[in-house]
């Protein structure tokens, strides 16, 4: 962080530094590889997972999964991960979990956490997460104390 001028009331200057060090990024490279390779497998398949966003030319080599990491991945992404599992209506191919926390295919589980999230939200997710529970209870168990 440094200072852009002396005015208080201009915004800092702010350098992450993320995925500068070459380190990095080969970690990052190890990591999307064996997700990939996870998600692609028999098993995840036979269950309905899919990857989304992320073909396999993307990581055949170094320089393409370098884009990919750059162009979807955020040094601020990690801290408040959610929408993993999407809600959705029925005819939303790409929703895990129904608007009432049901897992599709799943009988007896709800997930009601931030993961159900359609998008990331602008804001901290602590609150959310409190109120998507909250709503979620009341639908089957009348309102929350």
């Amino acid at each position: 962080m440094t200072l852009a001028s002396a005015d208080p009331h201009h915004a800092p200057g702010l350098a992450c530094n993320f995925l500068t060090e070459d380190g990095d990024m080969r970690q990052y490279r190890e990591v999307v590889r064996v997700l990939h390779e996870i998600f692609e497998s028999g098993p995840m398949r036979a269950v309905g997972a899919r990857v989304i966003g992320l073909g396999r030319g993307d990581v055949t080599s170094d320089d393409a999964l370098d884009g990919w990491i750059r162009a979807h991945l955020s040094p601020f992404g990690p801290g408040h991960a959610t929408s993993t599992c999407r809600m959705g209506p029925a005819d939303d191919a790409l929703a895990v979990v129904g608007q009432d926390g049901r897992v599709r295919g799943v009988e007896g589980l709800r997930v009601v956490d931030t993961s159900i999230f359609p998008i990331v939200p602008s804001r901290g997710t602590s609150a959310s997460a409190v109120m998507a529970g909250q709503r979620i209870a009341e639908l089957f168990d009348g309102p929350v104390a």
